[in-house]
């Protein structure tokens, strides 16, 4: 299995693990913007903004420690000591201080899962490097191919096509397009 895919299945489980407030906020929360404004009262640039967002996802996925949070932005994000503090204390009154049970919740379950975690997760964990989730959420592929369901037991790989490449596979080879209904 290539590191993107297993990139990606780590993302994929930490959204199914994490607790329904966090994923209120992932998913209809408005994180970009409110970093990028807090970002932007103190005059950085929007790479900075990202990068800080980036930071501030990997701590709701619980891939990073919230403790460790202004640590990680000093040392993956090009920032003032100034700066950086004052967009962490924004970021904890906006966005993160509302979901101290959500976080509290996510860290017992973790703490759980770490006590009946044995060798072989262990080595998989570490086989994990950040710069690659990070690049696996900024930049998916849009070629993984995934595994859908067609019946109880059948499988089948599906993969993104472009419309053409779907008509040709189709025995279609050009002129009007049958699908299109003629004006």
């Amino acid at each position: 299995m290539d590191e993107d895919q297993i990139t990606q299945d780590v993302i994929t489980t930490q959204l199914d693990k994490i607790p329904q407030g966090i994923k209120g906020l992932i998913k209809n929360g408005d994180i970009r913007g409110n970093i990028e404004q807090f970002a932007s009262m103190r005059g950085l640039s929007t790479e900075v903004a990202r990068a800080v967002e980036n930071e501030v996802m990997l701590v709701l996925l619980g891939l990073q420690e919230r403790e460790n949070l202004f640590k990680n932005i000093k040392e993956n994000v090009d920032i003032k000591d100034e700066d950086a503090q004052s967009l962490l204390t924004k970021i904890n009154q906006v966005l993160l201080s509302p979901l101290e049970d959500s976080f509290a919740q996510m860290k017992k379950q973790q703490q759980a899962e770490e006590a009946l975690m044995g060798d072989e997760d262990e080595e998989y964990l570490q086989t994990l490097n950040r710069d690659d989730v990070l690049a696996e959420i900024e930049n998916p592929r849009p070629g993984n191919v995934r595994m859908e369901k067609m019946g109880p037991s059948d499988e089948r790989p599906v993969t993104e096509t472009s419309p053409k490449e779907d008509l040709e596979e189709r025995g279609y080879s050009g002129g009007a397009d049958p699908y299109r209904e003629q004006i």
